[in-house]
């Protein structure tokens, strides 16, 4: 779960910049840009290098949908496409593992009158909250 929370909050920072500037990494066969709200990869021919660019300009937040442009390598991915399973499935994730109270942590067994401190079907030992 807190990978996913930390996943969401890097995509929507990454989303966030992609729409209100331009960051390009161009190598000599490979260049990445982060704008327009998306992610997209540039993979055809030699180009001169062109290491890290930043342009400040605002691009709006939603970009089209997926693109691929086979003769000229180029690829779009826009951030929401990335970001809304990622959202999705940590919630999904959270509200699915909770434990609910008067329950041992490692098995959802109850716990509701037991006074030794340890969990009769997997022997783990209650959290001391719970005793």
């Amino acid at each position: 779960m807190r990978i996913g929370v930390a996943l969401c909050i890097v995509l929507a920072s990454c989303w966030i910049v992609a729409s209100f500037s331009r960051v390009m990494y161009g190598a000599s066969r490979f260049h990445v840009f982060l704008r327009f709200g998306g992610l997209e990869f540039y993979t055809h021919g030699w180009t001169k290098p062109s290491g890290l660019k930043v342009d400040t300009k605002y691009h709006g937040i939603w970009t089209h949908w997926p693109s691929y442009k086979q003769n000229s390598g180029y690829t779009t991915i826009p951030f929401w496409m990335l970001f809304l399973p990622v959202l999705l499935v940590t919630i999904w994730l959270w509200r699915t593992s909770r434990v609910r109270p008067g329950t041992c942590w490692a098995c959802g067994y109850d716990l509701t009158g037991n006074e030794s401190g340890v969990c009769p079907e997997c022997g783990t030992a209650a959290l001391p909250s719970e005793r």
